[in-house]
């Protein structure tokens, strides 16, 4: 059995299963043996190429992070209709179509792996996030919803798929640039993101995510990541006043008395 047939069958039962992510990876494992032809397709040829197409349609519509666009439909609606009639197919033409089919599946792969290494799942019916994709092959991502994940997540995008922010120097500039512009949440964001692509700035971007959060009187995240900062040896000293005042903040404001003794505790410790 020819490897492009094998693979395609192999992704008929992960789709079955529902495991779709792992289903589109052999799609594109088997587009990746297809080679072009001038001959009739055999029975398992035609099968094979003929069940991807359903399997990326069904995957597009009822996916949703996966959007439905109109690049996406004439793609796969115009393999589909060649494959439903093969009688004067132009063969050259044919292979082309073959082609953005797998480019097509390639990009989705790309979409899929991301929300993936994210810990978003691709059965999320109402997701935060989607992608789609553009006949030039890029990816674009919908924002959906607003909170400083889905933030992070795009500055995560753009930084693997728009070439933004390539060095810790530059996520260094955007930070300060989010931050004079008082655009707390992308600074969050972006300091999440550091962390995750430089961890050698953990110290420091700990240390600018207490102060942020210190300065809008979020406590308890500013006391959190002070104490991380000074485990990666931030001296104590240049953040003491800052922990005292978080601290008897959030002892004041303390629901329970059992609360509040837990932050004068913390405090104690620290001094």
């Amino acid at each position: 059995m020819p490897k492009h047939t094998d693979l395609t069958h192999q992704a008929f039962a992960a789709y079955s299963s529902r495991n779709f992510g792992y289903a589109l990876s052999l799609l594109c494992k088997a587009l990746y043996y297809w080679q072009p032809t001038d001959q009739p397709l055999s029975n398992a040829t035609y099968n094979a190429l003929y069940d991807a197409v359903e399997i990326a349609e069904n995957l597009s519509i009822h996916l949703a992070i996966w959007e439905s666009n109109a690049y996406t439909t004439e793609v796969i609606q115009t393999l589909k209709a060649s494959l439903i009639d093969l009688k004067d197919v132009d063969w050259a033409e044919f292979n082309e179509q073959v082609e953005l089919f797998k480019n097509l599946l390639e990009g989705a792969q790309i979409g899929f792996d991301f929300f993936k290494n994210n810990g978003l799942s691709l059965l999320e019916p109402n997701p935060i996030l989607s992608f789609a994709l553009t006949p030039k092959g890029a990816i674009e991502l919908l924002k959906w919803t607003e909170s400083p994940q889905v933030d992070a997540l795009i500055v995560a995008f753009d930084a693997c798929f728009k070439l933004e922010m390539k060095s810790l120097e530059q996520c260094e500039k955007e930070v300060q640039k989010a931050l004079k512009a008082e655009d707390t949440e992308r600074a969050e964001a972006l300091l999440e993101f550091m962390m995750k692509q430089y961890p050698q700035s953990k110290k420091q971007a700990f240390l600018q995510l207490a102060d942020l959060h210190f300065e809008v009187k979020a406590y308890q995240k500013a006391t959190e990541a002070y104490m991380k900062t000074i485990v990666m040896g931030t001296p104590k000293e240049s953040v003491r006043d800052n922990i005292r005042i978080a601290c008897n903040a959030l002892a004041a404001e303390a629901e329970t008395s059992k609360e509040a003794a837990r932050w004068r505790g913390v405090l104690i410790n620290f001094f």
